[in-house]
Parts: C-alpha cells; structure tokens; sequence
C-alpha cells in the first residue's frame, strides 16, 4: 500500500526559511503519525525491491539487494569478492523455497532453489521467532528476506538473522528519532506536515491510538482517511483548514512562509 501526497504538501520550494535554528517538535500524536507514514514508505520500497532510495538508507543503513542463484553463482565464482560484497552486509535477498530444513537441535533453515549446482544452494537462517512462518513456506513459494550475509560454510552460500520485510521496516522505524522540523532542516518535511494535518484529523477511537508505536491496522486507517480526503468535499475542506492552521504554527514557531503553498489551490 502506497499512500500519495495530495498538492498542498508538494510546492516546498517556495518555502522561505528565515534565520535561526528555531524548531516544531512534533507532539506524541504526530510523531506516531509520522512514523507510520515512515513505515509505509520503507516497506513499499523494500517490497518493490528498491534499496537505493537515499530517505530510506538513513533509516535502514545500506542493504544489498541480490537473487538468491545470483549470490550462488558469486560464490561460484569468487569466495573472497563474493565475501567483500556480501559477508556481513545486510541483504535483500529473493528466492524460490526449495526445503525447510532441521539443522542441528531444534534450529530449521530454508534452502533456496539455486542453479544446477544443487550443493551449493543458498541456506538462509531465521531470526528467532518465526518457527510458525517456517512451518506455512511451501517448496516453489517465491519470498523476500532481510539478513546478514554469513558467508560460504562447507560450501554453501549462507545468510543468517533473517526477517520478513514487514517486521525489518517496523524496526527499523521504531529506533528512527527524526521528530522535528526547523529552518535548516527539511528532511521528510512532506511526511511531517502530513502527520500533523492527519493527527488532528483521526478521530480519538481511531485504531492509530490503541498503541504507542506504528502498526499496519494504523497506516491502513491512515489510508482510508486520505481516500475520504479525494472523495469527500467536507473531508477536503477540513483537510484544506488544518492545513492552513499548520502553516501558521509552523510560521509562528520555527520561521517558515508557507503562505505559497496555498496561491495554487
């Protein structure tokens, strides 16, 4: 699910910034707000098997993305620059499921369909937790995965601490702290202005405050108000006013102009 910004958060070059390093830091309500709007985008990305998006490395750090038969065929070819690529790196790796498989005492592992050397088949380990997600991959089920790259060990390309991208993306987001918004510092503005305008909007049931941290029930919630705002003349009209009341707070507090960003409207 990818949520697209309406106008009215895109015409940022014609906001003028004025001296200081006055700041708005964003309340809990906003900062939850915008943390899920983060969350949307790194796992869209990361879906899509993008990793090169400069806004999501700095939440992420670098990831190399790779196929599974191609990581097998670099080991091939070279261990020690399959090594310097790979070992130790944090991968996106895809792949088809060719076993699960027990390993020693009660660890399993998935074994990826590689090329026709079938030995060397790429093995990837879980991170804790995910015994019953072992337990629902069928053999020829194509799937996506975080890990770290671990080498070559008795000849078999391997990768360890591996996560389902949905469960890396809540992560990663849950340890971002970029809260605030100042002169000099515009970094993810558009997310941030969306967050206020929306946790003014969401009404106090909504399921975005059953918990202090981002989920998926609360991007989908987000979502739907964002529909209601393309399809509803009172929704756009309420979004239009809090809005304005942003960009005034945001002139008071840190300095902004913002006053541009409506003369198209």
């Amino acid at each position: 699910m990818k949520i697209y910004f309406l106008n009215i958060f895109f015409v940022f070059t014609t906001l003028a910034a004025c001296s200081g390093e006055k700041q708005y830091v964003l309340n809990q309500q906003e900062n939850l707000i915008y943390k899920n709007l983060l969350l949307d985008h790194v796992k869209t990305e990361l879906d899509g098997s993008e990793v090169g998006d400069e806004q999501m490395r700095k939440i992420t750090g670098d990831i190399v993305k790779i196929n599974a038969v191609d990581l097998q065929r670099e080991y091939e070819k070279n261990e020690v620059a399959a090594d310097l690529k790979f070992l130790k790196k944090t991968i996106l790796i895809e792949g088809v499921v060719g076993s699960v498989d027990r390993g020693i005492g009660e660890s399993y592992y998935i074994k990826f369909q590689g090329n026709q050397n079938s030995f060397m088949s790429p093995h990837a380990s879980m991170a804790d937790g995910y015994v019953n997600f072992l337990a629902s991959l069928k053999k020829g089920e194509k799937i996506k995965l975080i890990c770290i790259g671990d080498g070559l060990l008795i000849g078999t390309p391997r990768v360890r601490q591996c996560m389902r991208i949905d469960d890396f993306s809540l992560q990663k987001i849950n340890q971002s702290s970029d809260t605030f918004i100042e002169s000099k510092h515009l970094e993810n503005i558009e997310l941030k202005l969306m967050a206020m305008a929306f946790a003014s909007m969401l009404d106090d049931s909504n399921v975005c405050w059953s918990s202090s941290h981002p989920s998926y029930q609360c991007i989908s919630a987000i979502n739907t108000l964002f529909q209601q705002t393309k399809n509803s003349s009172e929704k756009a009209k309420e979004l239009k006013l809090v809005s304005n009341q942003i960009y005034e707070k945001l002139k008071t507090q840190t300095g902004f102009d913002a006053s541009q960003l409506l003369k198209n409207q």
